[in-house]
């Protein structure tokens, strides 16, 4: 009803409701800088732009092409691509809807109960809303349950198991994701460069790049690893209230959880996770992305892959080892003489 009225241009914003009461103040309730139409209100407004921005999914959009509400009903129906399948393209609609009702629902409270409006329980407000109605639509196997564990192990039969790790140095940080199926193969190995930022920002950052990857390749029954205690539980316990710093992460990462038939976030000790740990390390020296499949992987995370006591190469070790006669593990590079191997490497890199 509340998108309807606003493609109508019938929802009594201040300036719909000055045409017909000449007395009314046209300003906006939130800022009280410009006059509240629409478009003002449910855009441009420093209110309803932070709230896209901690609870909008990352989507932009030109807001000057936008001058009526019939614009913005058109921007719900036919939101911009976002980085999900197209059976899931609703969960966009749906999320900025809520967010438009929830900026609505604020500016009432402002008005009629003199509340101030606060971001923060706006955004929860939304998430919350949108992870009830988003389960009604979308069934979800339970997901499966793993304890920190103390090696590598495949997930089951039809999952895809990620490992995601950062590494950070006194300039960046980077980020480093491992996709491997239920027979041990390698999938792919991903890995680029990001900001400085703190550790617990980087993981959660790998963390939210590996749902992104999950959703892109169309992998629906997943299993997320990783060796970050403070992500995972959060992850694994929504009561809980996630550290300030990773805070907008984690609650987008549930949101794009729904996307999933089913997945779980596992937390796994260091030594099982150390090909996600050599690859973030392995990306923290290398000048661009990369995306590796198994058969052309660095030395470095070839070898930290071997260590692994249950990883299998898809068509077995010795084929690969006479076909690329690749060094046996004795005489092979250090693991961490990563330099040397991204100097190696970088002419295989796969944007």
């Amino acid at each position: 009803m509340l998108l309807w009225r606003i493609g109508a241009n019938v929802i009594p914003t201040r300036v719909n409701l000055q045409r017909k009461m000449q007395h009314i103040d046209p300003a906006c309730t939130f800022c009280n800088n410009e006059v509240e139409s629409s478009t003002h209100l449910f855009l441009e407004c420093p209110f309803a732009r932070a709230l896209w921005a901690v609870a909008g999914w990352g989507i932009r959009f030109d807001t000057a092409a936008l001058t009526s509400g019939e614009d913005l009903l058109k921007l719900i129906i036919n939101p911009p691509d976002a980085p999900i399948p197209a059976n899931e393209q609703w969960t966009v609609t749906l999320n900025m809807a809520l967010i438009m009702d929830e900026i609505w629902n604020s500016r009432n409270r402002k008005l009629f109960k003199q509340e101030q409006a606060d971001l923060i329980k706006a955004k929860h407000c939304v998430q919350a809303r949108f992870q009830e109605i988003s389960k009604v639509f979308t069934p979800t196997s339970p997901p499966i349950q793993r304890s920190c564990s103390t090696f590598w192990s495949p997930p089951p039969p039809d999952y895809i198991k990620i490992n995601l790790d950062a590494a950070l140095n006194s300039s960046k940080s980077a980020l480093a994701v491992v996709a491997r199926n239920h027979l041990g193969k390698v999938l792919f190995v991903w890995g680029k460069e990001n900001q400085l930022c703190s550790p617990l920002q980087a993981e959660a950052m790998t963390l939210l790049w590996a749902v992104h990857l999950a959703i892109q390749n169309r992998w629906y029954s997943v299993m997320f690893e990783g060796d970050s205690k403070i992500c995972f539980d959060t992850l694994n316990h929504p009561d809980q209230t996630p550290n300030w710093s990773i805070d907008t992460v984690i609650c987008n990462i549930h949101s794009f959880s729904s996307c999933f038939s089913s997945c779980s976030f596992g937390l796994v000790r260091r030594n099982s996770n150390s090909v996600a740990n050599v690859a973030a390390r392995f990306a923290l020296n290398c000048l661009q992305p990369f995306c590796f499949s198994e058969g052309i992987l660095p030395p470095a995370i070839e070898a930290a892959c071997k260590e692994d006591p249950l990883f299998v190469f898809h068509l077995g070790w010795r084929v690969f080892h006479s076909k690329l006669n690749i060094a046996e593990p004795h005489k092979r590079t250090p693991v961490n003489n990563l330099r040397t191997n991204t100097q190696k490497w970088e002419m295989m890199i796969e944007i």
